[in-house]
């Protein structure tokens, strides 16, 4: 039922369906069983759903409408913010992300056994989970929300802490709150996490922020400008 489902709307061919249920070696009888469990899954499931499971040349589909699952939610919504996003509508961004976020329950498809299917939704959910959170980040900095900034920066960059996306948002941040101090931390901290893991150093624009904190750049504590009011402003860090 998960492999369908997060194929939605496509037919999966019968050993496709073998090779996600059993992804180390098929039994010979795999295609029969497959066909039992559908059975089995129409009777057991809710009459409106046990119809959306559709008998295809040979395979089967989910049949799904927009909004029957809560990923398709996510996802729409992550789209409306980044392009709301994207046209300077920072207000509308944050509201649609946050809309978009609400909608987690933990880890996805966290009490289904890992098969292709599901592996690949797994990550790709998550991908898209960590840019709009980043992308929420971001426009918070820009409109000037830096408390609401830094806390959600701190919760990522312990999960991430080797993107310095991230570690580039959380140092201006703090700046921003006037905790200079702590945004050296924050570059030293991501140095000798870099020097461990990789054995290098941070970006050429990473290091240049820091040489900013270091001298106390007025520019790091400015006040924000709106994008939608920048020439050129496109948003394409999240394109």
């Amino acid at each position: 039922m998960a492999v369908l489902t997060v194929n939605g709307n496509v037919l999966i061919p019968v050993e496709r369906l073998a090779r996600e249920v059993w992804p180390d070696e098929p039994p010979a009888s795999a295609s029969n069983l497959i066909r039992q469990y559908v059975f089995r899954l129409r009777r057991s499931l809710p009459p409106s759903v046990g119809r959306a499971i559709v008998t295809g040349p040979g395979g089967y589909k989910l049949r799904l409408a927009r909004g029957d699952v809560d990923s398709h939610l996510f996802d729409a919504n992550v789209v409306r913010g980044r392009a709301a996003f994207a046209a300077g509508r920072l207000d509308e961004a944050v509201r649609a992300l946050s809309e978009a976020l609400a909608a987690w329950r933990g880890d996805p498809l966290a009490d289904v056994d890992p098969s292709p299917s599901i592996l690949a939704e797994t990550r790709r959910l998550g991908e898209r989970r960590l840019l709009a959170i980043e992308m929420r980040a971001d426009a918070y900095l820009r409109l000037g929300w830096y408390d609401e900034a830094v806390e959600e920066l701190a919760a990522l960059v312990t999960l991430h802490p080797e993107r310095e996306r991230l570690r580039d948002m959380q140092m201006r941040a703090l700046c921003q709150v006037g905790r200079r101090a702590d945004a050296l931390a924050v570059y030293r901290d991501l140095r000798q996490t870099l020097a461990d893991g990789v054995g290098i150093e941070p970006g050429p624009e990473l290091q240049r922020l820091h040489r900013q904190v270091l001298d106390g750049d007025p520019a790091l504590s400015e006040p924000p400008v709106r994008r939608s009011a920048v020439a050129g402003w496109s948003g394409s860090a999240y394109r």
